[in-house]
């Protein structure tokens, strides 16, 4: 009993950090909290009522990344943050679920072995039953260890979006703040300007790039003519050696006689 107890303080606890994370980030988002029910998370044993809470807290997440894009370029970075959120609210009610009926089924596994426990019955089948079952509880201990640690990973990668949602709120604050009139012509003279550059930076590469062949083409032409160089003097020297031999063979032939 006292190992479904911990699973069950274990679990309260992640899901108060969780929760607090929530509240963070709609704090700081400035998001209104309504129409959402309010769960004392240390007490409570309604498990639907807690993910009702915390996926409706999602839900105002993600829907306060849809209002926040502005720009198309913001627009981009946002619905990949929300996506990036949908999918991990997936993944933790799949894992809420997966977790509550791992702690039913400890529990159900739990009773049955204080029965087989309290029961005088010392045949062998009741002692492999008690075996059987230490073994599933075993088994369903390390899967809800392994949830955890996927809990974990899903909450430090919600703490990371949570970064990046401020981050792109503050950026389109700031540009709220500095041209709140910007007008459609300005936007696009904007995009005429940075398609400018880009042609520029395009025009640029390209002409580097054609210096850089054309500096290899000349090395390579200077290196193919110092080859050339190197053996036409191997062969000159191969000819002067050629001939030294010859005169020095001349030279241990005698001398004969002038008549």
């Amino acid at each position: 009993m006292s190992d479904v107890t911990d699973l069950d303080t274990e679990l309260r606890t992640n899901l108060c950090l969780m929760n607090d994370l929530f509240d963070n980030i709609l704090s700081s988002a400035k998001i209104q909290q309504n129409n959402l029910p309010v769960v004392d998370l240390t007490t409570s044993q309604d498990f639907a009522a807690m993910g009702e809470m915390l996926l409706g807290k999602l839900s105002l997440i993600e829907n306060c990344c849809d209002t926040a894009a502005a720009s198309t370029q913001k627009k981009y970075d946002a619905r990949t943050i929300k996506d990036k959120i949908a999918v991990r609210k997936k993944e933790l009610a799949a894992l809420e679920s997966e977790n509550s009926a791992l702690v039913e089924t400890a529990k159900r596994q739990e009773k049955a072995l204080r029965k087989l426990n309290a029961s005088s019955d010392d045949t062998i089948e009741a002692q492999q039953n008690v075996m059987k079952l230490k073994s599933q509880l075993q088994a369903a201990q390390k899967e809800i260890k392994l949830l955890e640690e996927r809990r974990h990973d899903l909450l430090a990668e919600n703490r990371r979006l949570k970064g990046e949602v401020n981050i792109q709120q503050k950026s389109m604050s700031g540009e709220a703040q500095v041209a709140p009139q910007q007008t459609d012509e300005e936007i696009r003279a904007a995009i005429a300007n940075l398609k400018q550059k880009e042609d520029e930076l395009v025009e640029r590469r390209e002409r580097e790039k054609k210096a850089y062949l054309k500096k290899m083409a000349s090395l390579k032409q200077q290196k193919d003519a110092l080859a050339q160089q190197k053996a036409d003097l191997e062969q000159r020297i191969k000819e002067k050696e050629m001939q030294l031999k010859l005169i020095h063979e001349k030279s241990k032939k005698p001398i004969g006689y002038r008549k």
